[in-house]
């Protein structure tokens, strides 16, 4: 990860992230948007990086949601929705 990168999550409160990532998943459960979903791994990718997140519950969450979520992306690439 790069230093520019490591700054912007040094600034952001994990709680955000969290925040964030809790309403996306909710906003894709109403409607399958595939950006959204890319969205959801875009912070998952955050939290699971962030400075704050030394906890082994989250970053094993982390890893279970991106394998998750990845699949979810396959599906909709195969589904032409991307």
């Amino acid at each position: 990860m790069n230093y520019k990168k490591n700054m912007t999550l040094a600034l952001e409160k994990i709680e955000t992230i969290i925040s964030s990532l809790l309403f996306l998943m909710t906003r894709y459960s109403m409607k399958r948007d595939p950006f959204v979903c890319k969205a959801i791994l875009e912070q998952l990718d955050l939290l699971e990086n962030h400075p704050d997140s030394t906890d082994p519950n989250i970053l094993s969450t982390c890893k279970c949601l991106v394998n998750h979520w990845n699949g979810v992306s396959s599906i909709n690439q195969k589904a032409g929705q991307t």
